[in-house]
């Protein structure tokens, strides 16, 4: 029932698909706790019960200031008394400890496992194997790592180049690097990320620094170089920090230097292996 904003005057003027959710008599329905208008719907719908979703942890600042005004809001127009749980995209393993209630449940990693991590496909299993190590490439599915700055590009591509002993796989989603890309470097639209961390001979995952891809290789063993963009990511790159699984970058001083650096680091740090 995830409903962006922009969406909901076309969702409540929609009148067959009101009827059609009333109708279905559903028992439960899980929102995300992005938007709170899909409870709207299920107070329609008399939705009995209703979970909230986090894509991420629920994060450890608060503002005094914006909690003070929020009040009216919350108690007007959200009733979480019948609130059942709330699901949150976070792992109390390696989270940093703050106060919870019993209706929070942290599902941080579920569906993430390698125990049945399929063979790698051709293209993939040809690089491995003639390399020493691999080092995974990935922004993720929300950013296209085609759009960095030229200069970022050329730094990564220029810091890879020192490592002819490694190979680097890139999920790239444009074409521009084609007639650029040093003989070690490889770039592919998509990426089986999971099973490539899996793999003994993958040293590293370069991230943005989304929960998912820092779950993903908590779980593989594989340490991490992050250059975290927005959102909860500078977040994650400081927690991965702190646990001495990766090297944190920052967006504004990429260079050269900094990613070999950090290569080296990583490739070479006991601690990180």
């Amino acid at each position: 029932l995830f409903v962006e904003t922009r969406l909901i005057s076309e969702v409540v003027e929609n009148k067959e698909f009101l009827n059609w959710l009333l109708l279905q008599k559903f028992d439960l329905a899980f929102t995300h706790i992005f938007d709170v208008c899909p409870i709207g719907l299920v107070h329609y719908a008399k939705i009995p019960s209703w979970i909230w979703l986090s894509s991420t942890d629920d994060g450890e600042q608060r503002s005094d200031e914006f909690r003070g005004k929020s009040e009216e809001f919350r108690w007007t127009y959200v009733d979480y008394r019948f609130l059942e749980k709330v699901m949150v995209n976070s792992n109390e393993l390696y989270e940093a400890p703050r106060p919870t209630l019993s209706k929070i449940v942290n599902i941080g990693g579920v569906g993430i496992g390698f125990k049945d991590a399929n063979p790698l496909p051709d293209e993939f299993q040809r690089i491995i194997d003639v390399c020493v190590g691999l080092v995974v490439f990935s922004f993720g599915s929300v950013t296209p790592s085609y759009k960095m700055p030229l200069a970022w590009k050329k730094a990564f591509l220029a810091a890879f180049k020192n490592y002819p002993e490694h190979h680097f796989v890139m999920k790239y989603e444009g074409t521009d690097l084609q007639d650029h890309l040093p003989s070690n470097v490889h770039v592919f639209k998509w990426l089986p990320q999971a099973n490539l961390l899996a793999h003994p001979k993958t040293k590293a995952l370069i991230s943005h620094g989304g929960y998912n891809s820092l779950q993903e290789a908590i779980i593989a063993g594989v340490p991490l170089i992050t250059i975290p963009l927005f959102g909860d990511q500078p977040k994650n790159a400081k927690l991965a920090e702190k646990h001495r699984i990766a090297v944190n970058l920052r967006k504004d001083n990429l260079t050269v230097d900094a990613v070999v650096k950090a290569l080296e680091k990583l490739l070479s740090d006991r601690r990180l292996d």
